[in-house]
């Protein structure tokens, strides 16, 4: 297996388990969907409610519909909750084209002397740190999943001597738990190993 950029040849690898990181990219895929067709339909209530409303408070006061457009401005939030949900589509349009397009990563961790590595969740492509630019490790829920996200130190950015794989705006890497063929117990005496105890999981 050919040793990613930025790293030594003595590594801990943290293998990808296949079928559970298929299952992990399925449910994000699916949850972020529901999400962003919740938009839409909030969206879409709170327009027929502001017309509604619009409609009715003309009829009761008998002006005309169009003497009372300030109430126009009640369909904003539907709106922006519409177009944030077009961009929600589009977003997931583009990972699940790229997650296609690049496959399954055969490694989900790589730990050195000199930083991580991983082969992140949330897009493809890869993810080098120096030690110096990691803050820490942490399991937390994200989507309806356990997964282990890198907390970088504050001010780290793709400029950041060592960094790799930091050039999109807010891009963090995470891992679901499941996807990782190593125990966390075992991977947090790795990172304690190489950090001489700093970095560990919380």
């Amino acid at each position: 297996m050919p040793v990613q950029p930025g790293l030594g040849t003595r590594e801990y690898v943290v293998e990808v388990d296949r079928e559970s990181m298929a299952r992990s990219r399925a449910t994000v895929l699916r949850l972020r969907r529901v999400s962003a067709r919740i938009g839409v339909i909030a969206g879409c209530l709170i327009i027929a409610v502001a017309l509604a409303d619009t409609i009715l408070i003309a009829q009761t006061t008998r002006q005309p519909v169009s003497q009372l457009w300030p109430l126009s401005f009640m369909v904003i939030p539907g709106l922006m909750l519409i177009f944030s949900a077009r961009k929600e589509f589009a977003a997931l349009r583009r990972r699940q084209a790229a997650w296609e397009e690049a496959g399954m990563p055969p490694v989900a961790m790589r730990l050195s002397a000199e930083g991580l590595g991983c082969s992140a969740q949330t897009a493809t492509g890869y993810f080098f740190v120096p030690w110096s630019a990691v803050a820490g490790l942490r399991v937390k829920r994200m989507l309806g999943m356990s997964v282990l996200a890198v907390d970088l130190v504050p001010g780290v950015t793709a400029a950041t001597p060592g960094v790799i794989g930091l050039d999109r705006p807010g891009r963090r890497p995470w891992i679901a738990v499941r996807s990782m063929r190593r125990p966390l117990g075992e991977i947090d005496a790795a990172l304690a190993h190489y950090t001489d105890g700093r970095v560990r999981i919380h």
